[in-house]
């Protein structure tokens, strides 16, 4: 049903139908939606090019490489902290003292923390380099997480715990922002599909590697060091985006050109 609709409500962007050629009265069209202060009749160019091959080859070239498995890297383990968090907090939980009713709701301030902290990330990354607010996020889980088997003994800190760390999590959203930001328009999808494909990796190995380390007799208190380690290599990953050069010019190129508005028909 969600393809249905996408598929006849949502239009490509612009710069898409200009590579794909499409005919002026679609683009006019739309932008009339988009810019409507813009003239009638304005003929509208990319500056973009189309690749000269397969997108899924073009997201490793031209330096983007090192870009697209570092992000691949950072969002796996992400995702795996996250699932793993999520999937066995109820149970780990109740396996302390703590009452089933409450574990569940000591669990659901993960996801209440991640909602309001996908809002609070997205706008820092619009102001603030973007590598640098995902580790920080990171870093904000991973003290959370870390704390997390040892507030067991007081309800009130343990959804506090919970809640900040859920926060840190809700940063997954802009992951997807940066990823669709920094490949060009051509390969965006692909970028994008590549990136999840590598990271759902971790969504399935995190509740495994807990269930497997519950098996094994592990302490509440040792399995969250899991999660908060793991997101360790996210900060790796994001300090080398920014450390190494070519990741650094291609998020660099992104955020200027964010920063243009369509002028004169270009875009």
């Amino acid at each position: 049903m969600l393809f249905v609709a996408g598929y006849f409500g949502l239009p490509q962007s612009v710069r898409q139908l200009l590579l794909m050629r499409r005919s002026p009265e679609v683009v006019e069209a739309l932008m009339a939606r988009i810019a409507p202060s813009f003239p009638r009749g304005t003929p509208w160019v990319t500056v973009e090019t189309r690749p000269t091959t397969l997108p899924i080859v073009e997201i490793f070239k031209d330096g983007r490489g090192a870009l697209t498995c570092l992000l691949a890297a950072a969002v796996m383990v992400s995702l795996l902290s996250g699932y793993f968090v999520v999937s066995w907090s109820p149970m780990l939980l109740s396996v302390v003292g703590i009452k089933l009713s409450q574990a569940v709701i000591a669990s659901s301030m993960l996801q209440v923390g991640a909602v309001i902290g996908a809002l609070i990330w997205g706008r820092l990354a619009d102001h603030v380099w973007p590598p640098a607010v995902l580790a920080g996020a990171a870093m904000l889980s991973v003290v959370c997480y870390s704390l997390v088997g040892h507030a067991t003994s007081s309800f009130a800190l343990l959804i506090s715990v919970l809640f900040v760390g859920g926060m840190g999590m809700g940063v997954q959203n802009t992951y997807n922002s940066l990823i669709t930001s920094v490949y060009p328009t051509a390969m965006r999808g692909t970028a994008l599909g590549f990136i999840f494909a590598v990271a759902r990796i971790g969504s399935i190995a995190g509740p495994l590697i807990g269930g497997a380390l519950l098996a094994a007799g592990w302490a509440t208190s040792r399995l969250y060091y899991v999660p908060a380690t793991s997101l360790l290599v996210a900060i790796v990953c994001m300090a080398l985006v920014s450390l190494l050069p070519q990741p650094r010019r291609i998020i660099s190129g992104s955020q200027a050109a964010a920063e243009l508005t369509p002028n004169e028909g270009w875009v």
